[in-house]
């Protein structure tokens, strides 16, 4: 999606469920660590990990995505209504994934110089140019997505390689072959 990433176990055609869900969990991936809310719900798990996503640089000198995204207003710098910051999308158009003239349908024309301009303001901290930058920063929010299947299966007692993905919405096509060689899974079901 555009601010998140969701990741859920398929089996026997359906979705896990349960009975209750955390929120506002103090630690990322800590079960037990949020509010619990008593109903019935799909069991999955969610990262700040959308197109929207904001790439920065810590402290460390590390860099990072999410969880604070442009969303649709401003957008990401390519979408040309203002937004500054470097998201996913704008690193991914910088590496190519993307048609600048046929964004959602054509509906938006991407703005490749802007997207440079801003994943350069990430690159310019840690010495690299705008492409080698976009590539970090898809190899972080790549990472940081397969970090929360890998949890996200173990908490189920799963083996992730077992499985096959199936990629939709959003830029999720635009990372799965990347996801499933970091799970080693080696089925990916892009659906129309």
């Amino acid at each position: 999606g555009g601010t998140t990433a969701k990741i859920c176990l398929i089996e026997d055609y359906a979705p896990r469920t349960a009975r209750t869900f955390e929120v506002a969990r103090t630690y990322r991936f800590c079960k037990g660590s949020g509010m619990p809310i008593s109903i019935p719900v799909i069991e999955m798990i969610e990262i700040g990990a959308g197109g929207g996503s904001i790439a920065w640089v810590d402290a460390m000198g590390r860099i990072q995505t999410g969880p604070e995204s442009a969303g649709s207003e401003p957008g990401p710098a390519c979408y040309g209504r203002g937004g500054k910051r470097p998201a996913i999308t704008d690193a991914d158009l910088v590496l190519g994934k993307l048609d600048p003239d046929n964004f959602a349908g054509g509906a938006i024309k991407l703005d490749t110089s802007a997207s440079e301009q801003a994943i350069l303001r990430v690159g310019e901290r840690l010495s690299l140019n705008a492409m080698s930058t976009a590539f970090g920063i898809c190899e972080v929010v790549d990472e940081n997505m397969a970090n929360a299947a890998r949890v996200h299966a173990v908490e189920n007692g799963k083996n992730i390689s077992d499985n096959l993905m199936i990629a939709f919405g959003g830029a999720a096509p635009l990372h799965a072959a990347r996801l499933c060689e970091k799970l080693g899974i080696d089925q990916c079901i892009v659906p129309k």
